[in-house]
């Protein structure tokens, strides 16, 4: 501690007269007297100490501090290789599970099929036994399921078009709201208890809960759940699982936005037809009315009108009657 704190090499000639600091426990147990630390420097922080003992009193030279400090420096070009290759490993990753994710997008109009295809994306890049997805309507302060995505032996899933008043679930509420990731496991201390009635009933051990963001806008809330306590999301995991529940999301913009241009299609072509068919009520009684005009014979106007009819609605005929109402008898 003493030399991560001074960032400097601390030599100890002999710990029996050292005053600066005592000598730890495992170094006692050692029995160790002399020592030389030097600073494993990182990047942005000490990566770490390269520490030498001995177990008989003797003086390191300022040679040995330089070799043991370039020892130093090689571990640390080493540690940040590895972070760096881990770093990049981790970038690949994340590019694969949103390409994944994507496809999934892209590859299908059936939003059911596409949030099925990114909840199986998640359940593989993470790891995990299974992974809802659903959707918020603040209005209402619920979340409605719109699929529960996990191995078939799971007897309580919960099936699309559940609704959950959030006024029962005040952490997922706040998810929501803050717009922050959250995980919890069943055995924590500080858990609500209606949320580790919910994790009891489902046996699930741990829980991650993202928001689904589109365009600054929370669509809804993914859950990563997992069958054993022991786990714990680290950042990058958390991290890849929000760029995922992002994907979800943009995934059930889209389809909400393509639902509603088919549905403008349906009522532009409904419309359209309603004008057609009144333009052609006006024609057929400008014919009829052109064709009454035209003449005093009353059978020549009739034959006029029945034809223009014939013609205009496009049908095999028309028969016009006169009504006797004093007989109540039709006549052509």
């Amino acid at each position: 501690g003493y030399t991560l704190l001074s960032n400097l090499a601390v030599v100890v000639d002999d710990f029996g007269r050292e005053k600066r600091f005592e000598r730890s426990a495992l170094l006692r147990d050692h029995a160790v007297v002399s020592s030389a630390n030097v600073v494993i420097h990182g990047q942005r922080r000490p990566a770490g100490v390269l520490s030498v003992h001995a177990a008989k009193a003797r003086k390191f030279s300022e040679d040995n501090v330089h070799f043991l400090q370039a020892a130093a420096n090689v571990l640390a070009a080493i540690i940040e290789h590895a972070q760096a290759k881990a770093e990049i490993d981790r970038r690949q990753q994340e590019l694969r599970a949103l390409q994944s994710a994507g496809t999934a997008i892209t590859s299908s109009l059936d939003l059911h099929e596409v949030l099925k295809s990114v909840a199986e994306a998640i359940c593989n890049w993470l790891g995990v036994a299974g992974c809802t997805i659903s959707e918020w309507h603040a209005a209402d302060d619920t979340v409605t399921t719109m699929i529960d995505f996990g191995p078939d032996e799971w007897a309580d899933k919960t099936e699309p078009g559940t609704v959950f008043q959030l006024v029962d679930y005040p952490m997922t509420k706040q998810v929501l709201v803050g717009r922050q990731a959250y995980q919890m496991t069943a055995n924590q201390p500080d858990i609500d208890p209606s949320e580790l009635a919910y994790m009891q009933h489902t046996e699930i051990k741990t829980l991650l809960m993202l928001p689904m963001v589109f365009q600054d806008q929370v669509i809804g809330l993914v859950e990563i759940v997992d069958d054993w306590s022991s786990r714990n999301f680290v950042d990058q995991e958390i991290a890849l699982g929000q760029l995922l529940a992002n994907q979800a999301a943009s995934a059930i913009k889209n389809a909400r936005l393509y639902e509603q241009a088919q549905q403008e299609i349906v009522e532009r072509k409904r419309a359209e037809t309603e004008i057609i068919e009144r333009n052609l009520q006006l024609l057929i009684l400008q014919s009829a009315g052109a064709a009454i005009t035209s003449s005093l014979d009353l059978q020549d106007v009739l034959d006029t009108v029945a034809r223009e009819m014939t013609n205009l609605l496009d049908i095999a005929g028309c028969i016009i009657y006169e009504w006797n109402q004093i007989d109540d008898t039709i006549t052509i």
